[in-house]
């Protein structure tokens, strides 16, 4: 495995006799290199790697709408997945950097297509055909490169003839590193100006729903039952954010927002809304809810006239 190496390829010494692994040794600790025996693996050691680290940090930090995760699909399509409204492209691409730059500090000879490929194969469906559902993707694709990498061993670790050794040169390492910090540090910059600008909370509510790339999610996939159950705890309304509802009222038979640490409480925005008995659970618990916000229900559920 070892003579494979690019370090082994200037060794002119018998291979895997003393003076070879002298000489392999060398050329390892004047580049700065560390490898592991076993699979070949190198890294190069720097403070690029805290630049990652930093990067990362931001990239959790600034998950949002982790409430507003529903399962939906195009309009017109049979085919349903995950949607991640709040999963648009500024948190995607910072991502992307940090993961690239995370992976080519830590396995450098593989990330071409361990990182690289494993990104544009998720991130190409989630910027045309597939808007909103880049977590199925990146769930999908990983888990048939982790199928791929346990089930042929010999041909995905390096290094062999599939190999495409990385250059080891900290340059390329201090570029990825600092791309990804500075696209994550813009990316909090963003998010904090939302949550100070809307006074949202963006770990129980959705942050990004002003944004064209939101709404042309919410149009695309989402019907009246959630696009209004995305907006029952903020002041706007689907229609103010452009979401284009069919009908101008809340479904009575839709989708209710109760967190538990609500207790028994209904906090949800005094505006219209889908009725608490849409959702017999929730009675059964004692919820409190204040009834002159309810929409009035039809025997189907329909809205009723109220003149």
């Amino acid at each position: 495995m070892l003579t494979k190496l690019p370090e082994a390829r200037t060794i002119t010494a018998e291979p895997k006799t003393q003076a070879w692994y002298m000489a392999l040794a060398a050329n390892f600790d004047a580049r700065h290199i560390g490898i592991d025996p076993a699979t070949g693996f190198r890294t190069i050691g720097g403070y690029w790697n805290l630049l990652s680290a930093a990067a990362g940090f931001l990239n959790i930090l600034t998950i949002t709408g982790l409430t507003r995760i529903i399962v939906a699909g195009r309009k017109g399509s049979n085919v349903k997945s995950i949607v991640w409204l709040d999963q648009i492209w500024p948190w995607i691409i910072a991502y992307d950097l940090w993961n690239h730059a995370f992976l080519y500090n830590s396995l450098g000879d593989y990330t071409w297509y361990c990182s690289f490929a494993l990104l544009l194969a998720c991130t190409i469906p989630a910027f045309t055909w597939a808007r909103g559902q880049w977590i199925w993707f990146r769930c999908y694709t990983l888990m048939y490169w982790i199928a791929f990498y346990n089930w042929l061993p010999t041909i995905a670790t390096p290094p062999n003839a599939m190999t495409n050794f990385a250059t080891m040169d900290p340059a390329a390492n201090k570029t990825c590193s600092w791309l990804a910090l500075i696209a994550n540090v813009a990316l909090f910059v963003y998010w904090l100006y939302l949550i100070i600008k809307h006074k949202r909370n963006p770990f129980t509510e959705a942050l990004f729903m002003e944004t064209k790339a939101f709404r042309r999610v919410v149009k695309e996939t989402c019907d009246d039952k959630e696009k209004y159950f995305i907006t029952d705890c903020v002041e706007k309304t689907p229609e103010e954010l452009g979401f284009e509802p069919d009908s101008p009222f809340p479904p009575a038979n839709g989708y209710v927002t109760h967190y538990f640490w609500w207790g028994k409480k209904d906090k949800r925005y005094p505006k219209l809304r889908t009725p608490l008995s849409s959702t017999p659970a929730l009675v059964k618990k004692g919820i409190e809810s204040n009834p002159q916000w309810d929409v009035p229900a039809g025997e189907n559920g329909e809205l009723t006239d109220t003149n």
